[in-house]
């Protein structure tokens, strides 16, 4: 099974934290673990016919289980500190008032690789 940066309804679909500190070496996608800066996190609810979705702008820690099981997120934490969305396209609009041009382009590219074309007609 395995520890998962996930909760129980909710999963980590999207991370984005701003360029900024150069280490000796690179962490990768596990950069924002070790970074001072506060990372944008995008969860999606793991069911296909509610997909709720939650931006949550802090640090990891703030939303982590303190027992160690196999989700990190508290869901409970994750519901309480992040705002959530009934869709994506609801979350992207919330997304563009924000002021940050790279995060808004993140989220660009996540929704071209990630959202289906043919949204519409699967929610209707």
């Amino acid at each position: 099974m395995g520890l998962t940066f996930s909760s129980e309804n909710y999963k980590l679909v999207h991370i984005y934290q701003k360029p900024s500190k150069i280490y000796c070496c690179s962490f990768g996608n596990y950069e924002y673990l070790f970074n001072d800066d506060i990372p944008y996190f995008i969860f999606q609810k793991n069911s296909a016919k509610n997909s709720k979705w939650i931006f949550y702008n802090g640090h990891i820690k703030n939303i982590m289980n303190s027992l160690c099981n196999s989700f990190l997120i508290n869901e409970d934490l994750l519901l309480e500190k992040g705002k959530i969305f009934d869709i994506f396209y609801d979350m992207v609009s919330y997304i563009d008032t924000l002021d940050d041009t790279q995060f808004k382009d993140s989220i660009i590219s996540y929704q071209r690789q990630n959202i289906q074309k043919d949204y519409i007609d699967t929610i209707l």
